[in-house]
């Protein structure tokens, strides 16, 4: 424990800025005695200068005692001995001091152990130290007088540029003032210090303005301050660098070293400030305490009051006071003043100093930083969390939820949801980089305080063209064979153009006629993960995001409206209109907003309509078109059928698709209901394998706007419901959303009405909710559902804070009935408990009277319910409802639901509740050599309950009974997921047990790891056991070592997950080495597939090829394949011989000849000489 003695002190030579003293108790040993070692040392003092230690002994023993004080400290303080001897009589105090003289700027420890005389220092046993103690000693910088100046740096750079380095030397005994750099008045980071003084600022830029033309300079200045003695020395010349897309660095003034650039260090913070207040620092945030201490010291005929926010300071918290005559200084140190939250003003002798309080966050902020999509550069958000005077707050973590892939790992894994952390208030975002335009929606939380942001996502003012074409002619027998791809993004009249294409044309002579095998062309397609190999030895991520069924889609970004044709999802809000559509639509942007979309449907699409069974596998029933699926998940409410959410799910992060088996693999089980026993349907659109062939029209219109709390919409549509006709519908849809107050009104006519309407309004007493669904018998529009009407209205109020009272009412009227009820309830709380008691009259078709009751606990985490109704007089059924909820984190819950109806029905759910989000993160499985996007695709799982900071895991299940019948249905799962430093894993299982049918399991785990830089392993496994059941598993490598690389997998496949190929089961493998030089590169291959159940069903096939550069322009190839069937042991043999010559950059013509054809695993060729030219087109302006 240590304590402050007011000193006034002067010592020759020395300056003694403060006093420390330290205490502790000593234990008992045999006579003699010594029970107290005290030190009193200088708390501070100045570099080179010494400094005075006094040691305290005090002998509490009743007998003499001869000791030794050893000494010790820290390398940079040389102390004046290292030992003093005393003898001590009983209960004698003896003062011995010794001289400290550090030679460095910093904190150092000087510590003192007391022994019995003649103990050696050497090897000294702990037991032998008889009291021991040490001190701090902070040493500041020499004393000196400085000047301050302020430099600034004037810069031009062209608008594409994403960054620039500003390199800056200092000359000597000009030293950088931390904290002091600025762009455009905002403050930047303190640059870092390389070699010789020489400053590195590195600084983001603001994104290109894309009404701006392309290569348009901007001006920036920047400012920071500078301390030096006597006059500022001239500066040398300072150095620019900007970095533009693709991470090209271009030097624009001087030249920057880039080695002492990845070497430079960040400058260190400011010890004290120039001027008479030397502590606080100017502009110093306090965050962990409320009270500081202030540090004075000026001339012995300065005024040294100091007020703080106008108060001057109180003469008790004057805890030190230091004079130098010889010097004429005067040192003051106050401790504990008490700081306002916000901005404090410290003023003495006509300066000022501010420091700031940061008080509780009250309000979250979101700043983009990097916002532009270039399709490379990850987008970055600044988040902070302010208090009401705009301080940035502590340090800490920030919940957040983005419909965007985030790209840092989880900064806090043992809190539910994906958090970020905050220094000092303020924390970055990194997003995966998106390479067109999109919109950004993000949910903060740090506790109960939230906030939903969005951004849009602009182009970049880039031009990017890349094309490929490839004409072959074969000679023996003739045929032609056109190949061509292309993409291009560039500025066009104020906005942006993305444009994809394809082409295809294989025709040959046969038989005397010519025969077109293959015309138009296909747009590429997201790469199947159930399919080829599964790692890559890196963590890459692939994206099309122009892809449809045409040879060519396209989009055009401005700021004013959107134009894109190709599969996108449908401009649509008001009408649940689909997706998954080849369309060409447009938006406008603003408060009013117009959008419409007309498309050109295959026949072959198809539309249905599925209900989760409690697994991970879901199937569809038929090979599905790959790329071609939009699947949405819909609740309703229980009781009145209203929509209460529809969530498109997306590819890889919520779900895959085996499209040769037509099977559906969710991240997730997914049950029949939710955590509330609301129903869940998934609405599934795509294409059947089957040729394109007959087309149809589908179109739309809306238009929309929003001010303020209040939204409003209408649309009309016109789609393919049932049968071969269209239907025309008509909607309108009416929101508002004010804090805890929403409502929202729905209304659509196709041949009859289906409208909605639900609102809730919450006070601190009062809570009303309400929701009601009609539909008229004629309706065939979109989002048809049962005929009839549903109305349910809940009421409660607050009395007093004990007492409450609720009544609620439901109707309801289908074609087969009416019914209807009344309730009302008064409740009783007495924390934790509440308890309660009311009626319920059902009306109409059953009329019945019900006595209710019902019993609560709420705890901090365990909250527990139980309700019953039970039928006094007339036709009824007793119901008891019982839900638990414990509360694993404050926005994660494991929930506990169900409702028996005796006699009839009994429906459960038990999962865990989520109020932010339920997104699993690709995050989670990334590894140094391993995409997380391609593992959580594979084997991923959405643990959403941390249980370490490495293990999570995730329970949901669902249970419904028919107890009239003697029936029910349990469906769920469970999962769990391990993260390592080199390897990620997971398992889980899922089932749907029916009381009368088939049961089903499914099992899903895998695992990735990185062994050192070279390899990647990773396998993965799905079993399904049911009425049709199926396994599949694979094992995947991946080697990068330099100059050799390669890639290999051997994948297992039977029953219902083994696609279309024939047979019980398949197993097929392939590996794949490449060896490249400049000077030549060897590529080999093996391939095996063997069908399981059909006989001869084994092929192997290994193939070698090389290719020989004699020079820049000259290329030879030679490869050879086998066809090897064991089987029949039959072998079929492929050559092929191949020289290049480019023509021109990017063009490339090719003659081969093929001894014999070859038609294997994956490749065919025909007999004879060839024809090939190549061209590849590219333009990138940047």
């Amino acid at each position: 424990m240590s304590s402050l003695r007011v000193l006034s002190l002067l010592m020759a030579g020395t300056l003694a800025l403060g006093v420390a003293q330290a205490q502790m108790p000593v234990p008992a040993v045999p006579q003699p005695e010594v029970q107290r070692l005290e030190v009193s040392a200088p708390s501070r003092t100045l570099v080179n200068t010494s400094a005075d230690l006094s040691f305290t002994l005090n002998n509490l023993g009743e007998a003499p005692a001869q000791l030794t004080l050893l000494l010790d400290a820290d390398a940079s303080v040389v102390l004046g001995s290292s030992s003093l001897d005393v003898t001590l009589q009983p209960h004698e105090v003896r003062v011995l001091r010794v001289t400290a003289t550090p030679s460095q700027v910093g904190t150092f420890q000087v510590r003192g152990r007391v022994v019995a005389q003649g103990t050696p220092a050497e090897g000294l046993a702990e037991e032998n130290v008889q009291a021991q103690t040490s001190s701090s000693l902070e040493v500041l910088p020499a004393l000196r007088a400085a000047r301050e100046s302020d430099l600034s740096l004037p810069f031009r750079v062209s608008q594409e540029a994403l960054s620039v380095v500003v390199a800056q030397r200092l000359p000597q005994g000009t030293v950088y003032r931390p904290g002091s750099s600025a762009l455009a008045e905002e403050p930047l980071t303190d640059p870092k210090v390389g070699q010789d003084n020489m400053l590195y600022w590195t600084v983001s830029l603001p994104p290109a303005d894309p009404a701006l033309p392309r290569g348009a300079q901007r001006s920036f200045v920047l400012r920071y301050k500078v301390s030096h003695s006597g006059d500022l020395p001239v500066l040398a010349a300072p150095a620019l660098q900007a970095r533009f897309p693709g991470n090209t660095d271009v030097a624009l003034v001087g030249q920057i070293d880039a080695q002492d650039l990845a070497k430079a260090s960040q400058s260190e913070a400011a010890s004290v400030n120039p001027g008479v207040i030397k502590l606080p620092l100017d502009g110093t945030v306090f965050r962990d305490r409320s009270r500081i201490s202030v540090v004075l010291e000026g001339s012995d005929t300065t005024n040294l009051s100091a007020t703080l926010n106008g108060q001057p300071l109180p003469e008790d918290a004057l805890g030190k006071t230091v004079t130098d005559p010889k010097n004429h200084s005067v040192h003051l140190e106050y401790f504990g003043l008490p700081l306002q939250e916000g901005k404090n003003v410290l003023e003495v002798a006509g300066e000022q100093v501010t420091v700031f309080l940061a008080g509780a966050p009250v309000h979250l902020e979101a700043e983009p930083k990097q916002i532009v999509a270039d399709g490379f550069t990850p987008l970055e958000i600044r988040l902070s969390a302010v208090d009401k005077s705009g301080t940035t707050g502590r340090d800490g973590f920030m919940t957040v939820d983005s419909n965007l892939e985030v790209l840092d790992p989880d900064a806090n894994p043992t809190e539910s949801n994906y958090q970020v952390q905050l220094v000092n208030g303020v924390g970055i975002l990194h997003l995966r980089p998106q390479a067109v335009p999109t919109r950004l929606n993000l949910k903060l939380a740090i506790g109960e305080l939230r906030r939903d942001v969005s951004f849009d996502v602009r182009p970049n003012a880039t031009q990017v063209g890349i094309g490929t074409l490839s004409a072959t002619v074969g000679l023996q027998p003739f045929s032609v064979g056109v190949t061509g791809r292309g993409y291009y993004e560039g500025p066009l009249a104020g906005g942006k153009l993305y444009v994809a294409g394809a082409a295809e044309y294989q025709a040959r002579s046969a038989a005397g006629s010519w025969q077109t095998t293959t015309s138009g062309g296909r747009l590429p397609t997201n790469e199947t993960t159930v399919d080829g190999y599964t790692v890559y030895g890196d963590s890459s991520s692939a994206s099309v995001p122009l892809q449809g069924i045409d040879p060519l889609a396209l989009r055009y970004e401005h700021p004013r409206f959107q134009v894109s044709y190709g599969q996108v999802a449908l401009p649509i809000t008001t009408l649940a209109a689909g997706g998954g559509y080849t369309a060409l639509t447009a938006e406008t942007k603003g408060d009013v907003k117009f959008s419409g979309f007309v498309a050109a449907v295959p026949s072959s699409t198809v539309q249905k309509t599925l209900t989760p069974d409690g697994t991970r596998l879901l199937k569809i029933g038929e090979a599905v078109e790959y790329g071609s699926e939009h699947l949405v998940l819909v609740t309703t409410d229980r009781t009145t059928g209203v929509e209460l959410s529809r969530k498109p799910l997306t590819w890889l992060v919520e779900y895959t698709l085996d499209a040769d088996s037509g099977v559906l693999e969710f991240v997730r089980p997914l049950t029949s209901t939710d955590e509330q026993l609301n129903p869940q349907s998934l609405e599934l659109t795509y294409r059947t394998t089957d040729p394109l062939g007959h087309r149809y029209v589908i179109g739309g219109a809306q238009v929309k706007t929003t001010q303020g709390p209040f939204s409003a919409s209408a649309a009309i549509v016109s789609l393919r419901q049932d049968g071969d006709h269209n239907t025309v519908t008509f909607g309108t849809r009416l929101n508002y959303t004010q804090g805890t107050n929403t409502a929202e009104a729905y209304l659509a006519y196709a041949h009859g009405v289906q409208a909605t309407l639900s609102a809730q309004t919450q006070t601190q007493a009062l809570s009303v909710s309400a929701r009601a669904r009609t539909q008229s018998e004629g309706y065939d529009g979109v989002g048809k559902g049962s005929v009839g009407t549903d109305v349910a209205v809940d009421a409660s109020y607050k009395v007093t804070p004990q007492f409450s009272v609720q009544a609620s009412g439901l109707y309801g009227q289908t074609p087969s009935g009416n019914n209807a009820s009344l309730s009302a309830s008064a409740n009783y709380t007495l924390a934790p408990f509440t308890v309660g008691a009311g009626l319920r009259q059902q009306l109409l078709s059953n009329p019945a009277t019900f006595v209710t009751a019902k019993a609560a606990y709420n705890g901090p985490k365990l909250g527990a319910e139980v309700s019953h109704a039970q039928v006094l007089s007339g036709q009824g059924d007793p119901q008891t409802q019982f839900s638990v909820r414990y509360a694993l984190t404050p926005q994660l819950s494991l929930k506990l639901t169900d409702v028996l109806t005796w006699g009839k029905s009994n429906q459960a759910a038990l999962g865990v509740e989520n109020k932010f989000g339920n997104t699993t993160l690709s995050a989670n499985y990334e590894l140094p050599s391993s995409g997380g996007q391609g593992n959580r695709a594979r084997f991923g799982a959405n643990t959403q309950v941390p249980i370490t900071d490495r293990l999570s895991a995730n329970v949901q299940a669902a249970y419904s009974a028919d107890l009239a019948q003697g029936k029910n249905t349990t469906e769920g799962g469970v999962d769990l997921s391990y993260r390592g430093d080199q390897f990620t894993a997971s398992a889980g299982i899922s089932a749907n047990l029916p009381s009368d049918g088939d049961a089903k399991l499914v099992y899903k785990g895998g695992l990735s790891s990185s062994i050192g830089r070279v390899w990647t392993l990773a396998a993965d496994a799905t079993s399904e056991r049911s009425a049709v059941s199926g396994n599949r598993l694979t094992v995947s490598a991946a080697l990068r070592d330099g100059l050799l690389e390669g890639l290999a997998y051997v994948r297992y496949a039977d029953g219902s997950l083994k696609g279309n190929s024939t047979g019980s089961g398949e197993v097929t493998s392939q590996i794949g080495l490449t060896y490249r030089k400049p000077q030549f590169q060897v590529r080999g291959a093996l391939n095996t597939l063997d069908t399981l159940g059909v006989d001869h069903g084994l092929l192997i096939q290994p193939q070698l090829g090389g290719t020989l550069y004699l020079t820049d322009w000259l290329g030879m190839g030679v490869y050879g394949r086998a066809l090897y069937q064991p089987g029949l042991q039959q072998v079929q043999w492929g050559l092929g011989l191949e020289g290049t010559v480019r023509v021109f950059d990017g063009t490339w013509a090719t003659l081969g000849y093929n001894p014999t054809g070859f038609n294997g695993i994956g490749s065919d060729t025909h007999q004879g000489f060839y024809l090939r030219l190549d061209l590849l087109l590219q333009e990138n302006n940047r």
